[in-house]
């Protein structure tokens, strides 16, 4: 039987709620602005809020010659190049298709754990396995076998959602072998400050042919950043400083395998809300996928540990 700590187990859960009803926020917003535009805004609102915070703690003293190079990289496979793949795919596919991939995160740092940490996988859990990543062969291509060539957009949206998990399962892995020797604070304040000036360039380069421009002040004032408002402060306030903060405290008491497990339970959230907020509804090559990857998410995870 496995022991969470009850507050662990109220913060990862929130974590899930947030992140769940990130997907459908993100494709809304992005009718709006621009993805670089809407990453750098919500880094550079995230970094106003959090700097007081980095200013009067002494984890400054982390950040020196020798943790640099690794804060560095799990900062670029957190947000920087990851949340950069994942709100880029996002702007050409559907909130439903990436929650759906996103089931597929757990899995992956299943996987990972076996290859790069030596964890043991069962009989069982490969079959579980394959049959998950069979089902989400069918949602990536799922834009093509309904619209063909006309699809191809939507296809890519996929696959860069995909990547996007690759890249969060390598920072679970990764964070939980060295994670630990940085306080949270410094986990979630360093990936801002990183992202913040690496997403002005983007978006500079992005708002060149974009009627919104991050550096004509007047132009903040108009319609579409309005209208986008709303989920640049969601993404930014709570889907990156709680959560985020959230998960980093969270995984210090439970494992980060068994943290992720919470991850299935993002749909129950995303489904509603992608219906609510953009009328997306399944199609049966949706649900085909999705029955493959549940079944393959039952199998993985019947394991005696787990019963």
């Amino acid at each position: 039987m496995i022991k969470f700590s009850n507050t662990a187990i109220i913060a990862i859960l929130a974590v899930t709620a947030i992140w769940g009803l990130a997907g459908p926020v993100i494709v809304w917003t992005l009718q709006h602005i621009p993805p670089f535009t809407f990453l750098f805004l919500r880094f550079l609102i995230a970094s106003v809020v959090i700097l007081p915070f980095a200013l009067k703690a002494k984890f400054w003293r982390e950040i020196n010659r020798q943790n640099l190079p690794t804060l560095l990289g799990l900062s670029l496979l957190s947000t920087t190049v990851g949340l950069g793949l994942l709100f880029y795919g996002y702007q050409f596919t559907t909130a439903l298709d990436g929650s759906l991939i996103a089931l597929l995160a757990p899995l992956l740092i299943i996987a990972g754990g076996a290859f790069f940490l030596k964890e043991e996988i069962t009989t069982l859990e490969k079959i579980g396995l394959l049959v998950a990543f069979a089902g989400s062969i069918v949602t990536l291509i799922q834009p093509l076998l309904e619209k063909g060539i006309a699809g191809e957009k939507a296809a890519l949206g996929n696959f860069l959602i995909l990547l996007y998990h690759i890249s969060w399962a390598t920072y679970a892995l990764w964070n939980k072998r060295i994670g630990k020797k940085f306080s949270t604070l410094t986990m979630t304040a360093v990936p801002i400050f990183i992202s913040v000036p690496i997403f002005a360039l983007l978006a500079g380069f992005e708002n060149q042919n974009f009627q919104f421009s991050i550096f004509n002040v007047q132009s903040i004032f108009n319609s579409q950043f309005t209208s986008a408002l709303p989920g640049i402060l969601y993404m930014s306030l709570l889907s990156y400083i709680v959560a985020y903060y959230l998960y980093e405290w969270s995984v210090r008491r439970i494992e980060v395998s068994e943290a992720a497990l919470f991850g299935y339970l993002q749909p129950i959230f995303a489904f509603p809300a992608a219906y609510l907020l953009l009328g997306e509804v399944p199609t049966r090559y949706f649900l085909l996928g999705a029955s493959l990857i549940g079944i393959g998410v039952f199998l993985t995870e019947c394991r005696k540990k787990h019963q």
